[in-house]
């Protein structure tokens, strides 16, 4: 079992609403201009049409994208490498936001960690999902029924939608036969629980996997 890649590794601010997006947009691109980043274009926001794009980026560095979701009300770090995304991460929301006059505790609803992750595995991964959980599928033979996938979270655990945690495995839709797919999401209002999950995710991924007979 190796944890091959990850794409994209994601982690969010998400911002309580209200908010003058395009007046952080602006504040966090000259920001970044004296950081070292490269600020492409900016995409045209006041026109007759009053057109606002969905999303957009902000800042480059290296391979990692600093992004404002204008529809969802989030800047989000996204990048391949989760050491890189991390450390941009740590520098918007504990250096460049608050340098801008942004109050963090104030601000934010929650803080996210989103990833989508390519494990290969020595056996394949129907065979191994379906050995784990152990149903008796008899009554849908006819039908060729199998275990596709599992999920878990904290829902029915934790009602509160700002701590979420959700994990769902299946096999890879492009190397079904030797690879898993891991879409994981990590939620939490506390940046501290952000860094420490950051720090624990392949340790995490591979705990589980392993523990499938994988």
């Amino acid at each position: 079992m190796e944890i091959e890649r990850y794409e994209p590794y994601h982690i969010g601010i998400k911002f309580e609403p209200g908010h003058d997006l395009g007046r952080l947009w602006s504040r966090v691109r000259e920001a970044l201009k004296t950081r070292e980043y490269y600020i492409p274009n900016a995409p045209q926001f006041e026109s007759r049409v009053g057109i606002v794009p969905s999303r957009a980026v902000m800042g480059i560095k290296g391979k990692t994208n600093v992004e404002l979701n204008f529809a969802a009300g989030a800047l989000n770090v996204i990048g391949e490498e989760p050491k890189d995304v991390s450390t941009i991460f740590k520098e918007v929301a504990t250096d460049v936001l608050p340098s801008e006059g942004y109050d963090m505790d104030v601000v934010v609803s929650f803080y996210e960690i989103i990833a989508n992750v390519t494990v290969k595995s020595d056996r394949e991964p129907v065979e191994v999902l379906n050995e784990s959980a152990k149903l008796n599928l008899e009554p849908l033979k006819e039908r060729r029924a199998t275990i596709a996938g599992l999920k878990i979270n904290n829902t029915f655990t934790m009602r509160d939608k700002n701590y979420l945690t959700e994990v769902i495995i299946e096999p890879s839709r492009s190397s079904p036969r030797n690879r898993f797919t891991v879409h994981l999401i990590y939620r939490s209002k506390n940046i501290g629980e952000i860094g420490s999950f950051h720090d624990s995710v392949d340790n995490l991924i591979s705990k589980i996997i392993h523990s499938l007979g994988a």
